[in-house]
């Protein structure tokens, strides 16, 4: 008897707790039915900090752990990424007005893509620079990533692009450059070989073809009339040259038909040219190319060699701003920019100057004059060469003026100024210029060694790397733009000249 009142009495429990269980489901189905329930959407937001320095400093590319050695400041209102970032490192947080003072006390800053301006000098930190396009930002180290909940006015981010532009000196690829060179070696690439990466990787890439390439020249090594292998247009597209100025000094030492085939050449490889034409108003008229979405135009003049400007003639010529050789800026004609701009709806306007004196490291006045009018009337960033030196830099009204990157492939070598130049790298975000980078490099020719490796570097016996470490008395390849490391000594031999005269 007491063995089935136990089994009664367990079967009225779990009765009772069923019956529990099922009014609660009960309950709880007819709240949820009567409530909504919202889950609030979450977003991944990542904030990026670029690392900038001193535009003067030698050094630019930094570990991690060098760059924590430094003086650090950022901007007020950053101070949670930083911390995030910067564990335990001591940061100054300042009002944006005092970057330029902190800049100048030797102080590293970490800003946003948007607080950098040019005129600061962008730092890569461990190999990694912000503005390279081909930058995978999952192994960027200056960077926080929140996981934060969807704001009601959320809006999604615009993507800003980025793009660059690459800019040499002087080409010159005739006299012993060609004869005891590309011809010889039948081959045009292998002097770019060092700038190769920027070069094709660049949205655009401009240098000054200095002189004519026309046929198959006579030898010559020690003249002054320069002309070049017209093999030479295929190795200048082949490795990446998008636009060539042609306003050069030497532009008409092939005569009439040298101006001729080196557009007929130009052209029948792609490689768009200005500053030459046939007429006054063919000299002045632009080149464009469209990147991003945006007309980038080019012009270029030469105010050097007046005798072949050849004005009001239908005789090939260059183009000129100046009323005389190297003096007296043409305000007439520089004036005609600003409707050549409208007229073309170009949004981003470059000009390309051959001017100044040779073998100076400064800009004369003329050459001042002349980039001032130049970007008072439409042009927004100035390259120059001819000086066959660097000069140095200005920013006048917000806008860069290079005055000189000195010779980037020519057998000048006799002295070190001359076989010692420099290329420029400029980073765009979002079509606003973020950074420039100056690239030195040397060159190398028979005054320096009599011992030409070319053709053990051709055949793969001796590696770029090689050449770079190599003593260049011990043998180089004669006349190849070496890309400088920071290690070497003539890198800031190089920029100390470009400084020298330089006040941004």
């Amino acid at each position: 008897m007491k063995k089935y009142s136990r089994m009664i009495l367990c079967i009225l429990l779990i009765l009772f707790f069923a019956i529990i269980l099922a009014f609660a489901f009960k309950v709880n189905l007819s709240i949820t039915d009567n409530v909504i329930v919202t889950q609030i959407p979450k977003i991944t937001v990542t904030n990026f900090f670029v690392p900038v320095g001193n535009f003067k400093d030698i050094k630019t590319n930094y570990s991690l752990e060098e760059f924590l050695n430094e003086k650090i400041f950022a901007i007020n209102g950053s101070q949670a990424h930083i911390q995030q970032i910067l564990p335990g490192k001591e940061v100054e947080f300042i009002e944006a007005t005092e970057i330029d003072n902190k800049i100048n006390d030797g102080y590293k800053g970490l800003l946003t893509p948007e607080e950098v301006n040019f005129k600061y000098k962008t730092l890569s930190i461990d190999g990694l620079n912000f503005w390279d396009k081909s930058l995978l930002t999952d192994n960027y180290p200056l960077k926080t990533v929140q996981f934060i909940e969807k704001p009601a006015d959320y809006k999604e981010p615009i993507i800003k692009n980025k793009t660059s532009f690459f800019f040499t000196g002087e080409i010159i690829p005739a006299r012993a450059v060609d004869r005891l060179a590309l011809n010889k070696n039948n081959n045009y690439t292998y002097m770019y070989d060092f700038f190769k990466d920027e070069l094709e990787s660049a949205d655009i890439s401009m240098g000054l073809l200095e002189n004519p390439i026309n046929g198959n020249p006579s030898p010559c090594t020690g003249c002054m009339a320069f002309v070049g292998d017209e093999q030479n247009a295929d190795g200048l597209k082949s490795v990446g040259f998008d636009v060539l100025s042609l306003a050069g000094n030497h532009a008409g030492d092939g005569g009439q038909s040298g101006f001729a085939n080196t557009i007929k050449n130009l052209d029948e490889v792609g490689i768009l040219h200005v500053g030459v034409g046939k007429n006054d108003y063919d000299k002045i008229q632009p080149a464009i190319k469209e990147v991003d979405g945006k007309r980038i135009g080019f012009v270029s003049a030469d105010t050097v060699a007046g005798y072949y400007w050849n004005k009001g003639t239908s005789y090939w010529g260059t183009n000129w701003f100046s009323k005389n050789m190297n003096a007296n800026v043409d305000y007439d004609r520089v004036k005609q920019l600003t409707k050549i701009k409208t007229d073309n709806t170009i949004d981003y306007l470059v000009a390309y100057m051959s001017w100044g004196v040779e073998y100076t490291n400064k800009a004369m006045d003329f050459q001042v004059d002349l980039a001032h009018a130049l970007i008072d009337n439409g042009v927004d960033l100035v390259i120059g060469s001819h000086p066959h030196w660097v000069q140095n830099i200005e920013i006048y009204n917000g806008k860069p003026i290079i005055y000189s990157l000195g010779n980037f492939l020519f057998d000048q070598n006799h002295t070190d100024p001359t076989r010692q130049g420099m290329n420029a790298m400029l980073y765009y975000y979002g079509g606003e210029l973020k950074s420039i980078e100056l690239q030195p490099h040397l060159s190398c020719g028979p005054f320096i060694t009599s011992k030409n490796i070319t053709n053990d570097y051709l055949n793969g016996n001796i590696t770029m790397a090689d050449l770079q470490s190599r003593n260049e008395k011990n043998g180089c390849v004669y006349f190849q733009p070496l890309e400088l490391k920071e290690s070497h000594p003539t890198f800031k031999t190089i920029i100390d000249r470009v400084m020298q005269y330089t006040n941004l």
